[in-house]
């Protein structure tokens, strides 16, 4: 490809965004244009400064340059860094039908390291929340074990049981969050324990309520109510139905429980919500699914087996049959959710690598999609 024919497609007049660079190649990998090094970085947000337009994308936003050579070499003119915002000039071409990307050609860099608040990761995530603080005891459900990583930043949440003022007052049992921002520097700094009572200043939610963005942590809290409530939550909660015992997995929101199956034992997963004790919808859609469980088996079954038949293939050297196929994958672990829709999980006995295939329902038993996962 010539350069020409590189930059028919970008039109002449090019307008001034600034973005956040998500990926840049960096040189590592770069092609040649011409006599040109062809460069290319990725951003994941950007603003148009013409009208202050937001531009979120779902999918990939390439930035695409020529570096020309030199005599000592090529030397790149923009040196975009991961996380950093940039004032530039860009050529975008127009959308190519079928193409799940857009391209834009660096016409200009204006300005590196710019201060955007509305692209600053911590800005615009504390921008959910009041600027007034507060001072709030919580009780935490359980520590954080997982986290969000943000250009520098791990963004955790710790789920709140109830809340309540210092003084007293104010006892609020809605389910909420407690969510901070910290540089990553390796582990979490800030964690808390299992029904712990923390005193904290945080500035509430300004969409959920009992949600909070943490200032500071005080230290220990004590209030008897937030106490009563979290020995009530260690008490079991436990559904005693015609096919055993189901017994909620707090951590998880469902309740765990099995039932005879064709073919050995099934795992059930009846999924809830937090604070929600009963399931008496899931249990009925377990009933209608074992009203005749040979004849659901089959369904399910024959359903993965048509649906699957071109992956297995693609996976597999030797040919497994329709029949092998729908015996090798075993009994089902069942989940089923609070709006009646079932997923089931069977074990690919290493038809795809050990990966889980996964059958999904509707809630009126329509059969929605069969992939593998995992």
């Amino acid at each position: 490809m010539t350069i020409e024919e590189f930059m028919r497609d970008y039109p002449e007049e090019a307008e001034e965004y600034i973005v956040r660079i998500f990926w840049t190649e960096g040189g590592k990998s770069s092609q040649m244009i011409g006599s040109c090094r062809h460069d290319k970085a990725r951003f994941d947000e950007a603003i148009k400064v013409s009208t202050g337009e937001k531009i979120r994308p779902q999918l990939f936003q390439w930035l695409h340059w020529l570096t020309p050579k030199k005599l000592f070499g090529f030397h790149d003119p923009y040196q975009f860094e991961k996380g950093h915002l940039y004032r530039v000039l860009l050529r975008k071409r127009p959308e190519q039908e079928g193409e799940r990307f857009t391209a834009y050609y660096v016409e200009k860099l204006l300005e590196a390291d710019v201060n955007e608040p509305r692209l600053d990761p911590v800005q615009e995530f504390e921008s959910q929340y009041s600027p007034e603080t507060c001072e709030k005891l919580v009780l935490i459900k359980k520590p954080v074990s997982a986290w969000a990583v943000v250009y520098g930043h791990k963004r955790a949440n710790a789920s709140i049981l109830a809340s309540a003022d210092p003084d007293g007052s104010c006892l609020d049992q809605t389910y909420g969050v407690l969510s901070w921002m910290e540089k990553d520097t390796g582990s979490l700094k800030t964690n808390f324990s299992a029904l712990e009572i923390c005193k904290v200043r945080v500035r509430p939610s300004l969409a959920r309520d009992n949600s909070y963005l943490l200032v500071k942590v005080l230290g220990k809290g004590h209030d008897e109510r937030l106490a009563q409530i979290a020995e009530d939550y260690k008490k079991p909660v436990i559904l005693n139905t015609e096919f055993g015992e189901f017994v909620l997995n707090r951590d998880y929101n469902w309740f765990e429980g099995s039932v005879d199956y064709p073919g050995g034992t099934a795992t059930v997963y009846l999924d809830t919500e937090e604070g929600v004790t009963d399931a008496s919808a899931q249990l009925a859609k377990l009933r209608e699914l074992m009203h005749d469980p040979e004849d659901t088996d089959q369904k399910v079954r024959s359903y993965a087996a048509d649906e699957m038949a071109d992956l297995l293939a693609d996976w597999n050297d030797e040919e497994i049959t329709r029949d092998q196929f729908m015996e090798r994958i075993g009994t089902p672990l069942i989940t089923i959710a609070m709006d009646g829709s079932v997923g089931y999980s069977f074990n690919d006995d290493d038809m795809f690598a050990g990966h889980t295939i996964v059958i999904d329902t509707d809630a009126e038993g329509n059969f929605t999609g069969a992939d593998i996962e995992g």
